[in-house]
């Protein structure tokens, strides 16, 4: 099913002198559509939706660039629809 993402690992916040390296190489691969995909699985796991919401918060949480390619992602709408179901 979903591989689980690994939380273990300092949030990026608190690694700053390779955020911006891991943001980088995250978007370009395309990171957070495959974060808002996992929210949007009907069958996925919570705990996998869960996660998936912290990393998009740590993601936010880098800087308005950041927050506004969640946003062009179609990240709001992502969110909601977890939220709601």
């Amino acid at each position: 099913m979903c591989s689980q993402i690994d939380t273990r690992h300092p949030p990026l916040s608190m690694v700053p002198s390779h955020r911006h390296k891991f943001l980088v190489e995250f978007l370009e691969v395309g990171g957070i559509l495959t974060v808002l995909e996992i929210l949007g699985l009907k069958q996925g796991r919570e705990v996998d939706k869960k996660e998936a919401l912290v990393l998009l918060t740590s993601i936010a949480n880098a800087g308005r660039k950041y927050k506004e390619l969640i946003c062009e992602s179609y990240g709001k709408l992502g969110m909601t629809d977890m939220l709601l179901q």
